[in-house]
């Protein structure tokens, strides 16, 4: 991709920056991997420059998208542990090394005098062992990308052997020699002092600050760290012709899309048809809706034969084509890697029909109970469950605002009424007075655009409802109530359309447009 600018008053240079970035982003959010799709690895040096894979051995052959490595005996047992940072989650994992083999190690942490630096940095050292051997390191900072090991100075000790001297140059040019050294221990040096054996460090290992129960998992599970609620959605009831929507109800909802010639989604039906009473007694209700009509050349028939032939106790129906549309955005707008549009796929929503979670693939009764005990809990209890571990938050939680119009974002370019929706929901809930005035600058734009785009295909009905909404967001568009006015005037409604365009010129007394189209109307009322 192109450097990064260094001048962002070149506009030209930064809208490159921003390009090859959006085009990064857009591969990765494909399933493109940043790091070629390659497993974490670790050799083991054989000798001879010889080395194995030793990856799956070790416990390291994560597919972790890795970016950092440090290495520290963090439980202070005398062998090294690793800590990595990752660009994918989990995004930092400890690799504890439980090596058996006791007393096989010795390590020094160095402080320089007034000619060296405070941390020693530059320091080389030499240890010697019994057998004659020498062990070489030196002591560095900055020993890799976004990560620092730490400055206790390792040497592990082959079997056999012991500790004889330590010859220690720093980094002012000054030597000096040790002796006394024993495996095992661990040892503070200042410049132009003696050993100092530390005592043994007590075990360190992260625990979670807080723990809750773990679902039953499920590989295609999402519980959204808030409520949301969905794009326009609507179905056709088994048996009828017309198409209705969700409404509000009194229990939460289980919405699963299904074919009848897909075997899981077969298995899934009927562990519903065996839970009924679980079901039931869960204050759960349940709405099964085929997908089959959207394919051409699909048998149309084999989803209400599966619902008889299962004897399936609750409801069920059709998903209409524009559903499954908008249902697609909604998934790319919550998935970076959104998976293709493949059943069972399945919606949990609450009493006020919010979406909370979602089920890509085959789902379990308990899994479902477990989840829609939460129907009513608070946006910070759904971010908990939002990630398949426990532990502590250090970021601020996604506001219901900001949630809203992230999922806006992908319908702009296809479904722009949908986008408009989402944006609607998160003006009802700003969360300061600048985002207010963003939101709301969007929202007017947006229903003018659409206002245009109806008027200009004749759609009068929808363009007037769209003008509305514009000006109800922004009552002081001139452009809006000239234009609005003008529809107005052209189906007759002339003591409307004059409303607009007196409106227009208070707002604007400059405007030839709604001043020349107001004369046209007062003679046509004469």
């Amino acid at each position: 991709m192109s450097p990064s600018p260094t001048d962002f008053t070149d506009k030209d240079a930064v809208d490159e920056y921003a390009n090859a970035w959006a085009a990064i982003m857009k591969s990765a959010r494909s399933g493109s991997s940043w790091s070629g799709s390659e497993t974490n690895r670790t050799f083991l040096n054989t000798g001879g420059g010889r080395f194995a894979d030793a990856s799956y051995v070790f416990g390291f052959g994560f597919d972790d998208d890795g970016r950092a490595l440090a290495v520290t005996d963090w439980d202070g047992d005398g062998d090294l542990d690793l800590w990595a940072h990752n660009r994918t989650a989990p995004r930092l994992r400890l690799l504890r090394n439980n090596s058996p083999q006791a007393n096989r190690s010795v390590a020094f942490r160095l402080k320089g005098g007034e000619n060296s630096n405070r941390d020693a940095i530059g320091a080389r050292l030499k240890l010697t062992l019994s057998d004659g051997s020498e062990l070489l390191q030196t002591l560095r900072a900055g020993s890799g990308f976004l990560s620092q090991s730490s400055k206790w100075i390792h040497f592990g000790i082959d079997p056999g052997a012991s500790p004889s001297s330590l010859h220690l140059t720093w980094p002012d040019g000054i030597e000096e020699s040790f002796f006394g050294i024993v495996a095992g221990e661990r040892y503070h040096i200042a410049e132009g002092g003696t050993l100092q054996k530390v005592a043994p460090r007590a075990l360190a290992l992260v625990e979670p600050a807080r723990e809750r129960p773990i679902a039953p998992q499920s590989p295609g599970q999402m519980v959204l760290p808030g409520r949301i609620p969905l794009p326009e959605f609507r179905y056709i009831p088994a048996g009828k012709l017309e198409a209705t929507g969700i409404s509000r109800g009194e229990k939460p909802l289980f919405i699963t899309l299904f074919s009848g010639t897909c075997e899981s989604c077969t298995e899934e039906l009927h562990e519903f048809v065996r839970d009924e009473e679980r079901i039931q007694a869960a204050g759960l209700e349940i709405l099964a809706l085929s997908v089959d009509k959207l394919v051409a050349g699909s048998d149309h028939l084999a989803a209400g034969k599966l619902i008889t032939a299962s004897k399936f106790p609750f409801p069920s129906g059709t998903i209409t084509p524009l559903s499954a549309d908008h249902l697609r955005f909604l998934l790319k707008s919550l998935y970076d890697f959104p998976a293709s549009f493949s059943v069972p796929i399945s919606l949990l929503l609450d009493e006020e029909r919010r979406l909370f979670a979602i089920y890509r693939g085959r789902v379990s009764t308990d899994l479902i109970l477990h989840d829609v005990a939460f129907s009513k809990a608070s946006d910070n209890q759904l971010r908990d469950l939002s990630v398949p571990f426990p532990g502590s938050w250090f970021t601020t939680p996604i506001a219901p605002s900001e949630l809203a119009e992230l999922i806006a974002n992908p319908f702009h370019s296809t479904f722009p009424d949908q986008g408009l929706r989402y944006l609607e929901h998160a003006l009802a809930s700003p969360n300061s007075k600048t985002r207010r005035e963003r939101l709301q600058r969007r929202l007017s734009g947006g229903y003018y655009r659409l206002a245009w785009q109806e008027d200009s295909k004749g759609s009068k009905s929808k363009a007037a409802d769209y003008y509305k909404k514009t000006l109800a967001i922004n009552p002081r568009n001139s452009s809006a109530r000239t234009d609005f006015g003008a529809l107005l005037g052209n189906q007759g409604k002339f003591d409307e359309a004059e409303v607009q365009f007196r409106m227009a010129l208070e707002l604007d007394p400059g405007n030839q447009v709604a001043k020349k189209n107001l004369g046209m109307v007062i003679r046509k009322q004469q």
